[in-house]
């Protein structure tokens, strides 16, 4: 049994706690209560990935606000014609959090530039 929770719990690098595991037991046919789970993983000690809770969102006043100049029309004819931004969040493996902007050239969709950084904030964008 804890055999089956280890490969369990390393096919999918970590991440699974014991809720999940305990389903994925079940799907293969070995219905074991949570509790048990959880004290054969803390026995086995095996720890789960947990992502930090995101902070409530606190509403501020906006920086630029720009008109919509686009209107959903993220085609070019040339390149250099038509940039945008795009932000990415980036889940490392230690649980925090990794934020990229990149400025894309509508024509190619080739990056023109990228900061990446582990605070999001205003400055963040190029």
């Amino acid at each position: 049994m804890q055999n089956q929770i280890k490969e369990i719990f390393h096919s999918e690098n970590g991440k699974m706690g014991y809720r999940m595991i305990k389903l994925s037991l079940e799907k293969q046919g070995t219905n074991l209560i949570l509790l048990t789970v959880h004290k054969y993983m803390k026995a086995l000690n095996l720890k789960s990935i947990s992502l930090r809770k995101r902070p409530n969102y606190v509403k501020g006043t906006s920086h630029k606000v720009f008109k919509n100049l686009l209107n959903r029309d993220f085609t070019a004819p040339k390149k250099n014609l038509k940039w945008c931004t795009d932000f990415t969040y980036i889940h490392s493996s230690n649980g925090k959090m990794m934020y990229n902007c990149c400025i894309l050239d509508l024509h190619d969709r080739s990056v023109m530039a990228r900061r990446s950084s582990t605070n999001i904030a205003a400055d963040l964008e190029i």
